[in-house]
């Protein structure tokens, strides 16, 4: 994040300390790839996108457009 305000990092670890890590499992990696077979998705989104899917969670985003076509993934903007 070379463009990153020092109180912008601050914040930003602040809600990595917060949250839960979880990690990158076979089934988690098997939808990354799968995601990545039939959509173009950067890697680091389908990872992200297929730990929300393979856990049942919602992904909280302020640019949603990032998974656009991903009907498996339910998406919530906190900031609209």
């Amino acid at each position: 994040w070379h463009a990153q305000t020092p109180d912008g990092f601050d914040k930003c670890q602040r809600l990595v300390r917060l949250s839960n890590v979880l990690p990158v499992s076979e089934e988690v990696a098997d939808k990354a790839i799968d995601l990545r077979r039939h959509r173009n998705v950067k890697l680091a989104d389908a990872i992200i996108a297929a730990t929300a899917v393979v856990n049942d969670l919602k992904l909280a985003m302020q640019n949603p457009d990032d998974f656009k076509g991903l009907t498996d993934l339910e998406i919530m903007n906190p900031f609209q």
